[in-house]
């Protein structure tokens, strides 16, 4: 970014006023702690230092400012100065949200981002924007990968590759990033088809796999603690199997093949 660039980004900000109402409680709550607050004398070698308390009230005032920058960044566009701390803290939530729903997080950020992009004036914001939420896609499918419930892995495909769908009617002269879209849309494909073989032939699948993984557990050089683990698996995958709950026997069995795959720490 040239330094033109950043100059003007910067006196752009200070046409950047807060929601009135917000404005009107941030002051309320910024008096009322100052008139509440008494500074108590910093006492050193017989020195006093009333800076402290300067120190905290232009601590706070800053807090209060910057929270309220946080919350009307959240509806800035793309061309809005903004936009830029609406994405940082998108990702910090999502850096903060519990491992189970981060994709889905993922994937409702994504889509918003997309929106956005409708919205937009510029070639060039435009195409930069798309290319922050190609890399967002990319990651999302990475997350894919790591799904082990085949239906899931199908209902999350149908939605990335909706976005990816959407994300290519804006670029379609970019042919650099078309040409990434279209890979992350083939490997979300090919995660989505490997989910419904697996459903579709199911019953066929964990009986072979059930077997399989019984002489593989018997004859391999593996400790005992794991074997007993990969057993009482194996038991209740069979379980589900008989009871006619496929699937989730399915993910029980990717989940043993999973640890089988992976090196034993040293």
């Amino acid at each position: 970014m040239e330094k033109r660039e950043v100059v003007s980004k910067i006196k752009s900000l200070k046409s950047i006023k807060p929601d009135s109402n917000w404005a009107i409680s941030a002051r309320q709550t910024l008096l009322a702690h100052v008139a509440s607050s008494k500074p108590a004398a910093f006492v050193r070698r017989a020195f006093y230092f009333p800076a402290f308390g300067k120190l905290a009230v232009g601590f706070a005032s800053f807090s209060l400012i910057f929270s309220g920058l946080l919350v009307s960044a959240q509806s800035a566009g793309i061309n809005s100065p903004l936009y830029a701390i609406k994405t940082a803290s998108q990702k910090a939530l999502v850096a903060l949200t519990p491992k189970e729903y981060k994709l889905d997080l993922k994937i409702a950020f994504a889509h918003n981002m997309i929106n956005d992009l409708g919205k937009a004036t510029g070639n060039g914001k435009v195409i930069a924007a798309a290319n922050d939420i190609s890399r967002d896609l990319n990651d999302i499918t990475a997350d894919l990968k790591q799904v082990s419930h085949p239906q899931r892995v199908v209902s999350l495909s149908r939605q990335i590759q909706a976005e990816t769908s959407q994300v290519k009617n804006f670029i379609k002269d970019d042919q650099a990033l078309g040409n990434s879209l279209n890979e992350i849309d083939s490997q979300v494909f090919a995660l989505a088809k490997d989910a419904e073989d697996k459903i579709n032939n199911c019953p066929a699948y964990i009986s072979k796999q059930i077997i399989d993984l019984t002489n593989y557990v018997d004859a391999a050089s593996i400790v005992d603690e794991q074997q007993k683990t990969i057993a009482k698996q194996l038991e209740e995958a069979n379980s589900h199997l008989k009871s006619g709950q496929c699937v989730d026997a399915l993910v029980i069995i990717d989940a043993i093949n999973k640890d089988l795959a992976t090196p034993p720490a040293e």
